[in-house]
């Protein structure tokens, strides 16, 4: 998910705080017309002004956390990669550069895979704010794997980003019989 998403989100979060604060701005003036009493008045007009001032604290935290543009943000620019014709017994690697958008450290941890041969050669890495990282997956092709169609290798990798808590990388080998 890109930066300006999550700005965009940030943006709806605050319209949907000023919406708030002024239907509870609104009730809070038509019950204090609406009132009998001078305590009456005075406790509404309190209920009113908290409102208020609890709503301007929220968009005033929700303005601040998207200026900051706090939140991490990972992209992967091509997480398909086609290794071209193979063979039994061929070891192939490929890196897949991962780019951290946000203002935050992202940490990339070791995948999982249902495809048997499709191994990480790295470890658990973090990628500093604005900056990219290779992380490279290796497949082993295996006799078993052999087919006339075309292969798709997964493996799906965690992150801690909030937007995108798993990505998937995928591998795609086209078998070659000796």
């Amino acid at each position: 998910m890109s930066t300006n998403n999550n700005h965009r989100k940030l943006l709806a979060l605050m319209i949907v705080a000023l919406s708030l604060l002024i239907l509870c701005s609104a009730v809070a003036f038509y019950r204090y017309r609406a009132s009998v009493s001078a305590r009456e008045r005075g406790d509404q007009m309190t209920i009113g002004l908290r409102s208020l001032f609890v709503g301007t604290v929220l968009v005033a935290f929700v303005s601040e956390y998207a200026r900051r543009g706090s939140l991490p943000s990972l992209r992967i620019t091509n997480p398909v990669f086609d290794l071209g014709i193979v063979q039994v017994g061929d070891v192939l690697y490929q890196s897949f550069e991962f780019e951290n958008i946000g203002e935050r450290e992202i940490t990339v941890s070791g995948g999982t895979t249902p495809c048997p041969g499709v191994f990480e050669q790295q470890k658990p890495i973090v990628i500093a704010p604005r900056a990219k990282q290779p992380i490279k997956v290796g497949l082993l092709i295996r006799e078993s794997a052999m087919s006339d169609i075309p292969l798709s290798y997964r493996y799906t990798v965690e992150t801690d980003d909030p937007a995108v808590p798993q990505m998937e990388l995928r591998l795609v080998a086209h078998c070659q019989r000796q």
